[in-house]
Parts: C-alpha cells; structure tokens; sequence
C-alpha cells in the first residue's frame, strides 16, 4: 500500500536484526502502539489503517472497515513475528485511530485508546461515557486477548463537546485502575470536577485551536460510573500530554508531553522553572486520585528551539 506499518525484533543490545514483518493491506497503515502480553509473549500492535484489505482480520472481533477515513486497528503476532495470529478493525463510519495501547499484566485485557469522530463507536452501549458528544472524542476500548469474534468488552467515549485525544494509557496493579492522558479543547470534559486542575487553562476551538493536556482516572471494567475523576493540565497555551507512567510502589502518575505556556501549572520549585523556547516539553508528578491539590511537581524540559516529550 501507500504506507505499511512494520513490527522490528532486536537483539538486546540492538547489534542484530532477528525479525522485521510488514503489516499492511492495499491502502495506509500506522502503527502508533506496542505491547508485549506477560504471560504468552505474544505481541500486540495498535494503529489506524485505511485498508479494506488489513491482513488477519477474517475471524476477528471487527472483521470488517467500518468507514470513514480510517479505523483503528489491533493486531496479535508471535514473539518471533513470523505469524499474524490475529487483527481486528476497531472502528465505525467516522475517522478512527488508535495511539496508545497496553495489556492487563494478570488478567491479559487488552486496552486500546485513541481518538474517533464515529458516532457508532463500537462497544460503547453501556460505557462510561455511551453517546459521542464533540467533534472528535477520545475513546478506551477494552478487549479479550485473542481479538477474536466478541472480543470487544467494553468501550467507551471520553470528551466533551470540542476535540479530545487519548494518546497514553496505564493501569495501576495498586487499584487496578486505568489511567489515560492526552489533549482537550472541551470546556466540559467529564470528570474534571474535583480534579487538580478543574478548568481549561487555554481551551479554544481557534482558529488556532488550543488544547489542555488531561489524565482521567477510570475503572478497569470501562462500565457506566467508571469515570472516577479527570484533570486538566495545561496553562494559558497549548498543552498536550503524550505519555504516562505509573510508579509500582508510591502509586504516583508521571505524565509528559508539551506546552507553549509559560503558566504551566506545578513548574515552581521544578528542575527546570520557566520555559526556555515557546515550545518545551514538560513531565509533571501527580497523585493517583487526581483530586485537588494532586500535582506535586512539574518542571519545563527544553533549550531555546522546538522540544517535545
């Protein structure tokens, strides 16, 4: 096709190539997200494709494209990525992608996030957040590990009435919680009562558009209620969060990304205190409720030009 995604295995220290695969059908395909499963060592792959043709798809939990521009897509190969075991189209009549994707580490759940402009989502009935309510939503989407017919659990939308885009995922063995972050215009994203940072700093729907980061906090089942509590995280320009982490032992939420603001909140007292080059990247340290007064710390990272974590 136009664009092929491809999946590279390395030896440990990246002096030998074992295995590379193409990963592709006849149009464009993307791979945003990886993960390994713990227990079957299997590799999972998540992306957008355009393809009608995406291999391994016949016999998975969305065998068919659903539409649009593009669908979301996740895929499960062998640890020596000679065999496609399975794919899926995860995906409605909109623009879908997937960015971010992760495995439970005991029961073997695969959980997907992204973004959609579906109003048909797949999965949603009964999520969270059940109807599509802005111009492109967030999504988690919750699936059995061998991606086959009825796999998809539970999804659910995340959003507001602007544009919302999940692009990390975690979840905490401590509450078996699952945490998403990412980028919002929404004045009204769910959740964010309570949350640390409870208004949009630097929401606007433009021209430009200017976006808050977010993490949200939500249960493991995706089910109504699981919307535990949301945050924004940005100043008075763009902000956007691109990666999450968990501490195994304190429970603390490490979230990265970047920001044009120089008021991006927490940064007093951090490594870096000011922004150095209108664009910096940031990683910020919160508490796992998210609740208020959660951001510990915050600190700029960047030199005098263009940087993003």
């Amino acid at each position: 096709g136009t664009f092929d995604a491809f999946v590279a295995r390395l030896s440990a220290d990246l002096r030998t190539l074992h295995q590379s695969t193409y990963l592709g059908g006849s149009g464009s395909d993307f791979a945003n997200a990886l993960a390994i499963h713990p227990t079957t060592g299997e590799v999972y792959v998540a992306g957008s494709t355009n393809s009608t043709d995406f291999p391994g798809r016949t016999g998975g939990a969305q065998a068919s494209y659903g539409g649009g521009t593009s669908d979301a897509f996740v895929a499960r190969l062998s640890a020596d990525l000679r065999t496609l075991h399975q794919s899926t189209y995860l995906g409605g009549s909109g623009s879908d992608s997937a960015r971010a994707l992760t495995i439970h580490p005991t029961r073997g759940e695969v959980y997907v996030a992204g973004n959609t402009s579906s109003s048909r989502f797949p999965g949603t009935t009964g999520g969270a957040q059940g109807s599509y309510r802005g111009n492109t939503d967030a999504f988690v989407a919750r699936l059995r590990s061998d991606l086959g017919t009825g796999a998809i659990l539970q999804a659910t939308y995340l959003g507001g009435s602007g544009s919302d885009f999940a692009k990390a995922l975690a979840i905490c063995l401590m509450t078996d919680e699952v945490y998403v972050a990412g980028d919002t215009n929404s004045t009204d994203f769910p959740g964010t009562s309570g949350g640390a940072q409870t208004t949009c700093n630097g929401c606007s729907s433009g021209p430009p558009a200017i976006y808050d980061a977010f993490v949200a906090r939500l249960r493991s089942d995706l089910g109504t209620g699981a919307i535990l509590q949301a945050t924004y995280l940005g100043g008075s320009n763009n902000d956007g969060a691109k990666a999450l982490a968990i501490h195994p032992t304190t429970g603390e939420v490490y979230v990265a990304g970047e920001t044009n603001s120089t008021d991006f909140p927490g940064t007093s007292g951090g490594a870096q205190e000011n922004n150095r080059g209108g664009q910096d990247a940031f990683v910020a340290r919160l508490r796992l409720d998210l609740g208020t007064g959660a951001i510990l710390q915050a600190t700029y990272l960047g030199g005098s030009d263009k940087d993003d974590a």
